[in-house]
């Protein structure tokens, strides 16, 4: 078994900052989340999951402490996380393909 653990690597555009300290909400660039939320639809247009009245979770991103709004940034998909919106509570990890 080989020591070096690689972690996937993906480009997010950068949005504006969340309540979660240190984290901005984020949208995928090139690639999309496989992540299932109960009772809602992601939507590759916006880069969050919708339920039919309303956004109802996103992702959020710590690794980019420096980007504006509207930056791509390179990051590692550990450092990604899909939040609910509104409460902004951490609902696990972004899963992909």
């Amino acid at each position: 078994m080989s020591d070096n653990i690689t972690t996937k690597v993906v480009e997010v555009v950068v949005r504006h900052r969340s309540s979660v300290p240190g984290a901005r909400w984020c949208e995928p660039k090139g690639w999309a989340p496989t992540n299932l939320i109960e009772g809602a639809e992601y939507v590759a247009d916006t880069g969050s999951w919708w339920d039919p009245s309303e956004e109802a979770a996103g992702i959020l991103v710590w690794t980019a402490p420096d980007a504006v709004e509207g930056d791509v940034a390179t990051v590692s998909l550990d450092d990604l996380r899909v939040a609910s919106c509104g409460d902004c509570r951490v609902i696990g990890r972004v899963e992909v393909a």
